[in-house]
């Protein structure tokens, strides 16, 4: 089977507890794949535990000319280290004791379907904004950044409509496209547009005075040469209603790593708390 459920006791091995076999973390990590931007997108690596180094070039090897009995000027490639450390995502989902005995409800595949949900949203969410600030959380794309890949645009909208100028909104899009070619990391077809979707129904729907679609590749999804995701994920009003911000991001240079096994468990005393006062879920007949 691939759920065994024994004990109905909460982070006790010893006892039984909730046994979850192997390929169900694996198939559960590869659904959250159908549910985000980021994972879906980014390489994975499994088996995290606790702090993982990982080497990565900071720089190649140079060379120069020089002249007959002159001393050669030349350097050798540089290496440094990528630090992963292991972060807890923890979801609860509550069924009420007559929903739990009615054989009609598998409540394992419900709860698996739910968590995965709400953690692929929190999930996306981190790994794009998070600030990483007390530790918790893993530090998104926008603050692993260079500060000076972070550009304002300067399109603007134009006063009194919704018309934006195409001309600077090219011209934008050309500085992010610039921004990241100038990190000397070859195009290897990964490069991927993340924007909030009021962004993305404007460049779909934009006209010119002739009627004609300004961008007419994005009925490839695409703008420009990259593929393009939405995502609610990204703020579509970052300091003022017409202001919104989007990514451009080589995803084969994103690397998420995942501890394996999943955990799963069943228990009466997990604590919630409803209108501010926290009670078990024994308290309120769930489980």
């Amino acid at each position: 089977a691939p759920y065994q459920l024994a004990g109905q006791t909460s982070r006790d091995a010893t006892t039984g507890g909730v046994l979850v076999e192997q390929v169900l973390s694996r198939d559960f990590i590869e659904a959250l794949k159908e549910v985000t931007v980021v994972r879906r997108n980014a390489r994975t690596i499994q088996n995290l535990r606790g702090v993982l180094d990982i080497a990565r070039g900071d720089g190649g090897t140079t060379a120069a000319y020089t002249g007959e009995g002159q001393p050669s000027e030349f350097s050798t490639a540089l290496y440094g280290l990528i630090t992963l450390v292991s972060k807890k995502l923890e979801g609860m989902v509550c069924w009420t004791w007559e929903a739990a005995n009615r054989p009609v409800f598998d409540l394992v595949d419900l709860s698996i379907n739910d968590l995965m949900l709400t953690v692929g949203l929190v999930e996306d969410g981190a790994f794009l904004r998070s600030q990483g600030s007390g530790g918790k959380e893993p530090q998104g794309i926008a603050y692993q950044m260079a500060s000076a890949n972070r550009l304002l645009s300067t399109a603007g909208w134009a006063a009194g409509d919704n018309n934006v100028k195409a001309g600077l909104v090219r011209g934008d899009k050309a500085r992010l496209e610039l921004a990241l070619r100038n990190q000397l990391i070859p195009d290897d077809g990964s490069r991927l547009w993340i924007m909030p979707p009021v962004v993305w129904e404007y460049l779909k729907n934009a006209q010119s005075t002739l009627a004609m679609l300004i961008f007419p590749e994005t009925a490839s999804r695409k703008w420009g040469e990259h593929k393009v995701v939405d995502t609610t994920l990204l703020p579509d009003d970052v300091g003022s209603p017409t202001t919104s911000e989007l990514m451009l991001v080589q995803m084969s240079q994103v690397l998420i790593a995942d501890e394996s096994p999943l955990r799963v468990e069943t228990s009466t005393a997990f604590t919630k708390t409803v209108s501010g006062v926290k009670y078990t879920l024994a308290d309120l007949g769930e489980v």
